[in-house]
């Protein structure tokens, strides 16, 4: 017989809009579990080998917190810089296969904290060594580290990893309690579905999105004017180390989109050291999506092979190197969506925050509408943009909100803000919903979101544009690479 366990929050995934609910809502007061399918918490940042931060708004709460705490590890986190890149870097034999990120030994947090620029800003300044952009770089394994004790520094919370949702069991308009593989039964009044693929939502029959929406469904004027599977292409990052005897040998035969030209990649010069690489990308979304996670995985292993074959037969740099790490988790960017109370759309960011109601916004963004693989490109951003609360409210569900790139966002949209800051700020917000809807004993729709908003603030997650000059001095710490 199923042991029942009861919760005041019961979070769904583990990735970085898990971490950001399960963190608010246990520090102000609520009883948590973070149930997570995998052997350990922290998603794509942890799993996938996805360990930079793009620039961005957002990121001034938990992300910051985080950041402060790798700080104070050896080896763990710095600044980045644009080092070398294919379409501005020339080169007498060939050009660089991609862009490089290198350390900047000046680099600040607060630098970090910007993408969209007006006037837009030309190739130099996007993507040189002298450009104003910065990422927050950081190890894998010491972030799965750091934020596995700030969760367990909340005596309130459980962690059940190798957990997988496998039913939610509905009362009206409310998921009373879900049920996990081994028959275990978790009872809670509110429930966060941070899952990449709105698991949760999708059990308790909430209406899901997949692929490239019509415009007729959003009049979205990038849209497509028929639906299709095509999604954003998936990546295997790996990690290539010195070797004394490194092995260099002709590509193999790849039956793939990328056959006759290789993709390029992203090259991260890691604190630990080697070389982190990121194709852009792996696999195309829709192929992902037909072969079921598995098999893409193995075959996604087999092009990490040969992409660094014919990396290794392309440049000297790169014949001393070895592979001696691939993710244990694809870097999947796209996966199913929820319809939710608000849809966020490619009108809500090209609008902007200026044009935008700031009272129901929850959290900031400002990466470009960003595709990768065919029929992909990217679109970048004048100014940044807010996401309403209500695009973290499923259709149907009360005591329900969602925290992953699966929220209320039309495909569009989706491809501007998925990235992890973004996706742990939501998290925030949720968690904070949950905690503030248990105080005053009402469902999460029904949360004054001017008082969510206070609540974010105070708890330095600044939801505002401009920043004021108070917090940008809080983020004003330098690069520490112990």
């Amino acid at each position: 017989m199923a042991t029942d366990y009861e919760y005041d929050l019961c979070v769904v995934g583990s990735g970085s809009g898990g971490i950001g609910a399960s963190l608010a809502a246990a520090r102000m007061g609520l009883k948590v579990v973070l149930v997570e399918r995998e052997e350990s918490i922290g998603g794509n940042a942890a799993r996938g080998g996805v360990s930079s931060w793009e620039p961005g708004v957002g990121g001034t709460g938990f992300p910051f917190e985080i950041y402060r705490r790798l700080l104070q590890r050896p080896q763990s986190t710095w600044i980045a810089k644009n080092g070398r890149h294919c379409s501005i870097t020339p080169s007498a034999k060939r050009r660089y296969p991609g862009g490089e990120l290198v350390e900047d030994p000046s680099g600040e947090y607060k630098q970090t904290l910007r993408r969209s620029a007006n006037p837009p800003l030309d190739r130099q300044s996007l993507f040189g060594p002298d450009g104003l952009w910065r990422r927050v770089v950081f190890e894998p394994l010491e972030y799965a580290i750091v934020i596995d004790h700030m969760i367990r520094e909340c005596e309130s919370t459980e962690i059940f990893t190798r957990a997988e949702v496998v039913s939610a069991e509905t009362f009206g308009q409310s998921i009373s309690s879900v049920t996990l593989g081994d028959g275990r039964q978790l009872k809670a009044r509110y429930f966060i579905d941070a899952t990449e693929s709105a698991k949760l939502c999708e059990f308790a029959g909430c209406e899901l999105l997949i692929g490239r929406d019509t415009r007729k469904a959003f009049d979205e004027p990038d849209a497509p004017e028929i639906s299709s599977n095509e999604m954003n292409g998936v990546t295997l990052i790996y990690r290539v180390q010195p070797s004394s005897s490194p092995i260099a040998s002709l590509p193999l035969a790849v039956d793939c989109w990328w056959a006759e030209q290789y993709p390029m990649a992203v090259f991260t010069q890691m604190p630990a050291g080697g070389l982190k690489v990121n194709m852009l990308p792996t696999m195309e979304g829709e192929e992902f999506l037909s072969l079921g996670y598995q098999d893409a995985r193995t075959e996604c292993e087999r092009r990490v092979q040969a992409h660094w074959q014919w990396l290794q037969s392309q440049s000297e740099e790169f014949a001393n190197l070895e592979i001696d790490w691939i993710a244990p988790s694809l870097g999947v960017r796209e996966g199913p969506r929820i319809r939710a109370r608000r849809m966020l759309t490619q009108h809500d960011i090209l609008r902007g925050i200026s044009r935008q109601n700031p009272d129901e916004i929850i959290a900031l963004a400002d990466h470009a509408m960003d595709r990768h693989g065919s029929g992909g490109g990217c679109r970048e951003l004048l100014e940044p943009y807010g996401i309403p609360f209500d695009c973290l409210l499923p259709v149907g569900l009360n005591n329900v909100a969602i925290a992953s790139r699966a929220a209320g966002f039309s495909s569009i949209a989706a491809s501007s803000c998925r990235l992890s800051r973004t996706m742990m700020d939501l998290g925030h917000a949720a968690g904070a919903a949950a905690a503030l809807a248990t105080s005053i004993q009402c469902e999460l729709p029904n949360v004054p979101v001017t008082k969510l908003r206070e609540t974010l603030q105070e708890q330095h997650a600044w939801i505002d544009w401009p920043m004021p000059d108070s917090i940008n001095e809080h983020l004003h710490i330098k690069n520490q690479n112990k």
